[in-house]
């Protein structure tokens, strides 16, 4: 199996890579030009569904996550499945070339990075129905 989708996090030597708070937001286009998306997409807006569905109003508590091994966390029966593609993919521990390590996914600790695969394309209105073509995770771990 390629180690990108997955090794035994056990056999891999333990390197201490913590995950750090996203960069303090720029401000967005000057006021005198045109932006490429609406000034209404902003933090606040962007950030309603987490206030609304999860309680989270503000930013993440990385010490929270790195007490648990930042990009290298592991435990019995924790899936990290991302997209290649996903926005938050250097935050998370399939974060090659940010400081997480490749390792084999396994029965109890699946890992595994879905190829040309991203998180709510569907949702932000990219593509029209019937135009998505669906890969299987099954399938896509099994590659390489």
């Amino acid at each position: 199996m390629h180690p990108s989708y997955g090794t035994v996090s056990q056999s891999l030597p333990q390197v201490k890579h913590k995950l750090t708070p996203p960069p303090t937001p720029q401000p967005g286009v000057p006021a005198g030009e045109e932006p490429l998306i609406s000034r209404t997409l902003d933090l606040a807006y962007e950030s309603l569904i987490c206030n609304y569905a999860f309680g989270i109003y503000g930013p993440p508590d990385t010490d929270a996550v790195n007490k648990y091994g930042g990009y290298n966390i592991s435990y019995p029966r924790l899936a990290i499945i991302d997209g290649e593609w996903d926005p938050w993919r250097p935050a998370t521990p399939h974060a090659f070339g940010y400081g997480a390590q490749p390792r084999f996914s396994t029965a109890s600790e699946p890992f595994i990075l879905i190829p040309q695969a991203v998180h709510h394309w569907d949702e932000n209105g990219v593509g029209l129905p019937g135009h998505f073509h669906f890969r299987s995770v099954r399938s896509a771990s099994h590659t390489g």
